[in-house]
């Protein structure tokens, strides 16, 4: 999404803050893995992605949701009641109970 341009990074979180913030881009395997935290020092960085949603929703148009999947629904449907466009990178949601959920949030 970076590369193509025309993002403006308002907010990051992470709940492994130690990793996050040391992290510089690295490969693993076929996946490449950058360190926004590095790359945007100057941004405001969450452990907890409500807190982050809940003080920073203006200036968030949109979610990039790459957390493992049994908390994707929980954070998309959080941002979808927002009014905020989301992006999960794997896996919608854990069961299918929760794709239905999120499908339906996405759809009103």
């Amino acid at each position: 999404m970076l590369k193509a341009g025309g993002i403006n990074v308002v907010a990051l979180c992470d709940v492994d803050a130690e990793f996050a913030s040391h992290i510089e881009t690295k490969e693993y395997g076929s996946r490449r893995i950058t360190g926004l935290y590095r790359r945007f020092p100057k941004v405001p960085k969450y452990r907890d992605f409500r807190v982050m949603l809940d003080k920073e929703q203006k200036d968030i148009d949109a979610a990039v949701i790459t957390t493992p999947e049994h908390i994707h629904t929980s954070a998309a449907a959080m941002a979808m009641k927002m009014g905020k466009h989301v992006y999960c990178s794997k896996l919608l949601g854990h069961n299918t109970y929760e794709i239905r959920l999120a499908t339906q949030l996405a759809e009103q």
